[in-house]
């Protein structure tokens, strides 16, 4: 009737059809896209470091912790330090008691934001977690895939240990279907934890690290791994029983490799295959990443710390990563057997590995490309070695202190070792129930928040007795509490009353003559501090602070838009103690808290802050005190529900009781029956898989501007075939004429 009523053409005419395509778009803009798959709930994550100064509204500055523990370091002033911390935490903190966590078809976070009914308009689902804390998944930044097989064994110190149940739980792994049967296993143990990344030790055999990252990849959580480089195959206690035949656990498995040349080319070779096969860090492609992974100094030779230098050099991205002063009487005796030797060590030259290695035999084709490659002569390389007098410092002098370098335990280390850390960006994974549990020492958290350098957290399992991440954060609660004083932390051979000045009650003596005896900062351990971390801390030390110390953080360790959508749904009613202790708060402190709230609300650190109101402040101060009681006393029974990249991995009421070799995803699948695919992927019948669609979440405008382009492109097509039609048909009569010549006033059927 538009072509049949008037000209196509006339501007009055086009000026109508442009309204009608506008109302037209904006008829389909005004309903949106439902395209998210979300969960309701308490929504709690960081969206910076509370460790940071960060500025916020109109330029107000809030101090983060490093630098609330250096102005108010004075003990009488820790009234003000508290506000100081709470202001950190506040600032850094994003939490809304009615949150919603929106999920993107490519399992990306979307949005993490306070929940209103306009807020869920583009979900597709909307899962209730009410009353449940939805936090980023777990990570773990040291721990042991072989060792699932022997945790919670029976001590001794960590030699002894090691060489009892480690390596002989180890080298079972040398049958490649035994190490598929512990990836699940251990995958499984991950999901029931909440733990949705780790770096992982694994083993010298290559074909069972592989295992290790087909399950990962299977169930496309981001993992970092790598062949366990061990080079030293002559020290006896590497000679382990696998089944019927016996070898050293050493990477070539060959008895005869006495100085590691073997095994550190094993090592190379074996890295990199699995680099160009896994190495997949970003999606759409992968998750994976394959690291740079030696032992530690006492199974590791000169030519191992050569080729993991190389690695460093031709991988640029790679990760390396290794134990370093876990245990202080084994670290100085690795130290003292690379410079000098121990009189009737077997397995290690008697005059060290420094002389044997560089002065006693002719240089391999491999040394002169490490030494190349490190700008170094010969002599200068074995005068950096000798100059160095930890094993950090040892690392050092090979050049694998860097920013990607991060290092396992760090109880021990010297104030050289944390200048080295701090100038290089290197960062340290705090394991303390493996520390306690092997009586390794106690971590100098202070130290290290002291000076800048970002700590992690780990399991290190099997020396650690958990894969629970909230447990470590208990047992990490009672490490960095205990002083040095408190923790015995004298000298041998130093003695004194219970009352005597000298060393009770005086910091300052302490903190000049405990542990080392020496001004020398390349041996000189600090005194250890004490260090409170306040409970919210605690959750960020096991998100977004270890995807920091991992330097993860771009792709997880918080709900920012656009990040992989790994996440946890914790239940805090888990146990009868906790919620009595949660009742007692709600019942008679939320008054005070609310009243507390209500008087800090007129500080601009929190006013201009991202709280909308005192109602808000109030709501993170009970969560402040309501989540600490969860930490100390959780286990695996408060983990309600595991995502991987918004699809869910374990839930307690279908997997809790399932063994740890089952299928949970099978059952998960079973439970739900005909509505697992609406609930997995946000719609009846399956989207496409994972990686593989852009995350694009169109606003109203953006839906209203591409309908408008649409419509205006098939109005144009039409008027392009009727204007076409018509000059065809006056053609045919003979009067065949531009269209635009018709005069507007002729009768439709001129026209």
């Amino acid at each position: 009737s538009f072509f049949r009523s008037s000209c196509a053409h006339h501007p009055t005419n086009m000026k109508s059809l442009v309204v009608l395509l506008l109302a037209i778009s904006a008829a389909f803009a005004a309903e949106p896209i439902k395209q998210h798959r979300c969960y309701r709930g308490m929504v709690l994550h960081f969206d910076h470091s509370p460790y940071e100064d960060t500025v916020i509204e109109s330029g107000v500055t809030v101090k983060g912790e490093r630098s609330c523990l250096k102005e108010f370091s004075d003990p009488s002033k820790g009234d003000d330090l508290k506000l100081c911390l709470r202001k950190a935490q506040f600032n850094a903190v994003r939490y809304y008691k009615d949150g919603l966590l929106m999920v993107a078809r490519n399992g990306t976070v979307a949005a993490a934001v306070r929940y209103t009914k306009a807020a869920e308009a583009p979900c597709i689902t909307v899962a209730n977690y009410a009353g449940k804390l939805i936090i980023p998944g777990f990570l773990d930044c040291h721990n042991h895939f072989p060792q699932v097989d022997m945790i919670a064994s029976f001590g001794g110190n960590l030699m002894d240990w090691l060489g009892e149940y480690v390596f002989a739980a180890e080298s079972r792994n040398v049958d490649t279907q035994y190490a598929k049967k512990n990836s699940v296993r251990v995958f499984n143990q991950l999901a029931r934890s909440g733990t949705t990344t780790g770096l992982f030790y694994n083993v010298v055999f290559k074909d069972a690290v592989a295992a290790f990252f087909d399950e990962a990849v299977k169930r496309k959580v981001r993992m970092i791994s790598g062949v366990n480089g061990m080079a030293n195959c002559a020290d006896p206690v590497l000679k382990v029983k696998p089944y019927d035949s016996t070898f050293p656990l050493c990477n070539s498995r060959n008895f005869s490799d006495t100085f590691g040349e073997l095994s550190a080319q094993v090592y190379y070779e074996d890295t990199k295959t699995l680099y160009r096969k896994y190495h997949k860090p970003t999606l759409p492609r992968g998750r994976q990443m394959v690291g740079n992974i030696p032992r530690f100094l006492n199974t590791d030779t000169p030519a191992m710390l050569e080729a993991c230098k190389l690695l460093q050099d031709e991988f640029p991205d790679m990760v390396f990563h290794t134990h370093v002063s876990e245990e202080l009487s084994k670290a100085v005796i690795d130290v003292q057997l690379w410079r000098e030797g121990v009189k009737g060590r077997e397995g290690f030259p008697s005059n060290g590995w420094i002389d044997a290695w560089y002065n006693k035999r002719p240089l391999s084709a491999t040394t002169q490309r490490f030494l190349r490659s490190m700008g170094l002569t010969k002599d200068q390389m074995v005068a950096r070695l000798l100059n160095a007098s930890t094993e950090m410092q040892m690392h050092d002098a090979y050049g694998l202190v860097t920013r990607l370098s991060t290092w396992a335990h760090g109880v021990h280390l010297t104030e050289r070792d944390h200048e080295l850390m701090e100038q290089n960006s290197a960062r340290p994974c705090h394991c303390p129930p493996s520390n306690l549990f092997l009586g390794s020492g106690l971590f100098d958290m202070a130290s290290y928040v002291k000076r800048g350098i970002v700590v992690g957290m780990g399991t290190d399992v099997g020396g650690g007795n958990t894969y629970h991440m909230l447990r470590v954060m208990n047992e990490m609660y009672k490490v960095a509490m205990t002083p040095g004083e408190a923790a015995g932390n004298f000298p041998a051979g130093m003695s004194g009353s219970f009352n005597n000045d000298e060393w009770t009650g005086n910091l300052t003596y302490m903190a000049e003559n405990t542990r080392f005896l020496t001004k020398d900062p390349r041996i000189r351990i600090p005194y250890k501090e004490i260090y409170k971390p306040y409970p919210l801390t605690q959750i960020f030390l096991i998100t977004l602070g270890t995807a920091v110390q991992l330097r993860l953080d771009p792709y997880i360790g918080n709900f920012a838009s656009g990040k992989e959508a790994d996440f946890v749904v914790l239940d805090p009613a888990f146990m009868p103690l906790y919620r009595w202790n949660a009742e007692v708060i709600q019942t008679y402190l939320s008054k005070q808290y609310n009243a507390t709230a209500e008087a800090d609300w007129k500080d601009p650190a929190f006013s201009r802050s991202w709280l909308k109101s005192s109602q808000e402040l109030f709501e993170v101060f009970m969560l402040e005190r309501l989540i600490f009681p969860m930490v100390i006393q959780s286990d695996d029974r408060v983990v309600q529900a595991t995502y991987i990249l918004g699809r869910k991995s374990y839930d307690r009421e279908v997997n809790y009781d399932m063994n740890l070799f089952s299928d949970y995803q099978s059952k998960i699948r079973n439970s739900f029956g005909p509505e697992w695919g609406r609930l997995q992927d946000g719609a009846a019948g399956a989207l496409p898989a994972v990686g593989t669609l852009p995350n694009v979440s169109l606003t109203p405008a953006m839906l209203a501007l591409l309908v408008f382009i649409v419509l205006a492109i098939v109005s144009m097509s039409v008027v392009a075939v009727v204007g076409v039609l018509l000059w065809a048909r006056g053609k045919s009569v003979g009067k065949a004429v531009p269209m635009h010549w018709y005069p507007c006033n002729t009768t439709p059927d001129a026209q």
